[in-house]
């Protein structure tokens, strides 16, 4: 949906119409609300486990510090961050996650502090968001707000 939006706006003349599924604009506010604020909110435990392998000091930053772990040359640390934001991510992305799936993070972020690598693939989506996470999006500073002007003739639907 980011990817969409910044392309309407910069070429309205080439889309007549969109449909967006799971809207996010990119903004570190968003970043931070889905990924800090609400968990410790509403999954306090789960936030601390994510953030249990982390050292006190990048637990300060904790996003920043799993974008520099996921793209370290380090496959190992690259590797277990990879593994911890992708499952954390999944039980953020539900509504009711499975006790399975809670078990199954604990263990992995309890492993992880003993240096222990799972036996699993490694996760595709986590390098991909920490590239672009950690370059803000490739975006300006609300870029997608400001030219909102430009794609407000477009009929857009959004599924969330």
């Amino acid at each position: 949906a980011t990817l969409a939006i910044a392309y309407a706006q910069k070429y309205p003349q080439r889309v007549k119409r969109m449909v967006l599924r799971s809207v996010f604009l990119g903004t570190e506010e968003e970043l931070k609300q889905a990924f800090i604020t609400m968990p410790k909110k509403f999954y306090p435990d789960i936030f601390d486990y994510f953030i249990a392998p982390l050292s006190l000091y990048e637990q300060g930053d904790p996003l920043n510090s799993y974008y520099r772990r996921i793209l370290s040359s380090d496959r190992q640390i690259s590797f277990i961050a990879s593994c911890l934001w992708h499952d954390y991510e999944r039980i953020l992305s539900v509504i009711a996650p499975s006790q399975q799936s809670i078990n199954n993070f604990i263990k992995l972020s309890e492993s992880t502090i003993k240096k222990y690598v799972p036996d699993r693939e490694l996760p595709k989506t986590p390098r991909l968001e920490a590239h672009y996470f950690s370059h803000k999006n490739f975006l300006c500073p609300d870029q997608l707000f400001s030219a909102v002007k430009n794609i407000a003739h477009i009929p857009i639907q959004i599924i969330q």
